[in-house]
């Protein structure tokens, strides 16, 4: 399957009605308004698209009409970008900041500390937070212990754990497993 066969077959053909084209957005007009490099906007063309309704790139990973081999985005898919970016932004300032310490008692793991648990590559977790909107929330922050950059997302490692286990994916740490 190609790329474009992967985000055109759901998208609304509009090749030789370039009127109705023109009341959509390109690539271009859609990085502008968002913020997103370009590169960005097409990288979620090749992919799976994301299901999770918080996710501001799920409003924008499936392209609402082409022309030819050309997406094309309503004023719509923007603006619920817009709105959910916003969303998270707002939930930003909210999650609690807990210390190296207090995570460690409350149970709360990062994305590469719940990939180590289960012997696979961070970006393989990653994609189950982007894509699968059952995976567990992220609950705090977490400081770095003075080390530079910004605070940790942390979950709730047993939720992590459980969620897993209901797919039929096993923790092969030997820490992860006594949870």
């Amino acid at each position: 399957m190609t790329s474009r066969a992967r985000w055109a077959a759901g998208a609304l053909d509009l090749t030789g009605d370039i009127k109705a084209a023109s009341e959509h957005l390109e690539i271009g007009r859609v990085a502008d308004a968002t913020g997103l490099s370009p590169e960005t906007i097409k990288d979620s063309l090749t992919r799976r698209p994301i299901t999770n309704p918080a996710s501001p790139r799920g409003a924008l990973c499936q392209p609402f009409a082409r022309v030819g081999d050309v997406p094309l985005w309503s004023h719509d898919q923007v603006k619920e970008y817009l709105r959910r970016k916003a969303a998270l932004d707002g939930t930003e300032t909210e999650l609690p900041l807990v210390s190296t310490v207090e995570a460690r008692e409350r149970g709360l793991a990062s994305t590469e500390e719940i990939a180590t648990h289960f012997g696979l590559h961070d970006q393989t977790v990653r994609r189950w937070q982007r894509y699968d909107e059952t995976y567990p929330d992220v609950v705090a922050k977490r400081d770095r212990d003075g080390r530079s950059g910004p605070p940790e997302h942390v979950r709730e490692l047993r939720a992590v754990l459980d969620w897993a286990r209901a797919r039929g994916i096993e923790p092969t740490a030997s820490e992860a497993l006594a949870v």
